[in-house]
């Protein structure tokens, strides 16, 4: 192999696809990253066996070839080098390669390409399509909600269900729940429902650009491809029946009340620096009743809280407790000028919502006595 790139475009595909490299693993390869020169274009890879990253760059390649060169040290070297060409070189079958820019010159020991896992390009299926943009806002306003706890291994992904009717993505952890709905999606067939965990869906999405861009999705071997902008990600899919949790939720509440989205989140995170306090349990009571809902939060060291907030109120009164990190969790994702809280009871289920958006949340309360 012997091709030149440059520098920029190098290091900021290094900087990429090393996310995807193994930090702990019995098989060395596994961090290293991917050099394929191919017609005119050198493509990055790397991959943990759980998730894999690919990328193409452009390059002047004058010999093809492949090697796989560890990461620690070639992305910090192409990071440092100075703007300008690069040149990246093998010779023959030796598992190294040589990088010149300049006068410098390194020569850094790698791997056979041969034994670096095989990556799939293409889907088993047809490809789904969904802009970029709305698929990175329906991660990042679920993929906080997925449980941090392996006791039940699904609910640390995001289940994910994209079709002509409709594109959905749910979180719960069992005490949460965030739902993103959203208009169908472009698909050939009859779609797709998997689970992902969330901290790789969260990878994908700080990968993905703001715009309407379109996303490719599509399944190979029970892993998820997603394609857009030359970048190609895969990760693997929980197995398991994910709960259908969205059918647990009340159908009816006894109050409603609508608030503006701003106050009602300051006035939280007011009362939230009270039931915060080291040795606390961290609630934030609320007392809904004509004309708004009263805020109130106490410590035995600091003190107490009490906030009001203006609120348009329809039905019973009621008090009902919240964890205040989990309320404003789901208020903080809630799109909008105002939000409107829907309560089934002091120990069912509420629901907070934005006037015409695409997220909900449900949150279970705090028993207080």
């Amino acid at each position: 192999m012997q091709i030149t790139v440059q520098q920029e475009d190098l290091a900021a595909a290094l900087q990429m696809v090393q996310r995807s490299t193994a930090s702990r693993t019995t098989l060395p390869v596994l961090t290293g990253i991917l050099f394929e020169a191919r017609a005119g274009a050198l493509t990055l890879s790397a991959t943990d066996l759980e998730t894999a990253l690919r990328t193409t760059i452009p390059a002047t390649v004058r010999e093809e070839g492949a090697v796989v060169l560890p990461a620690r040290y070639v992305v910090e070297l192409v990071r440092r080098a100075p703007f300008g060409e690069i040149e990246v070189a093998t010779e023959g079958e030796r598992a190294q390669a040589t990088l010149r820019f300049g006068r410098s010159q390194y020569r850094i020991h790698g791997f056979p390409h041969e034994q670096f896992p095989l990556i799939a390009a293409d889907f088993d299926g047809a490809a789904l399509e969904v802009p970029q943009d709305r698929f990175r806002d329906a991660v990042q306003r679920t993929g906080f909600a997925v449980s941090t706890s392996d006791m039940r291994p699904i609910l640390t992904g995001v289940q994910l269900r994209l079709a002509p009717t409709g594109f959905h993505a749910v979180a719960t952890d069992g005490i949460r729940v965030a739902h993103y709905r959203g208009e169908g999606v472009a698909v050939e067939d009859d779609g797709v429902e998997v689970v992902v965990p969330g901290r790789t869906l969260q990878e994908l999405a700080r990968l993905l650009g703001e715009g309407e861009e379109i996303l490719r999705l599509g399944m190979r071997d029970n892993r998820l491809l997603a394609e857009a902008n030359g970048i190609l990600f895969q990760t693997t899919v929980l197995s398991g029946q994910y709960p259908a949790v969205l059918d647990m939720m009340p159908k009816s509440y006894i109050a409603e009340m609508d608030v503006d989205r701003r106050a009602f989140v300051d006035a939280c995170e007011r009362a939230a620096l009270i039931a915060g306090a080291p040795d606390q349990p961290n609630a934030v009571r609320m007392v809904v009743a004509p004309g708004g809902v009263t805020l109130a939060a106490q410590a035995v060291d600091i003190g107490a809280a009490e906030d009001f907030v203006e609120a348009d109120v329809r039905g019973e009164g009621l008090e009902i407790a919240f964890n205040a990190r989990y309320l404003l969790d789901g208020l903080r994702h809630v799109g909008g000028e105002s939000v409107r809280c829907a309560f089934s009871g002091p120990i069912g289920a509420a629901r907070f919502s934005g006037e015409g958006d695409e997220f909900e949340y449900f949150l279970l309360p705090m028993r207080i006595s």
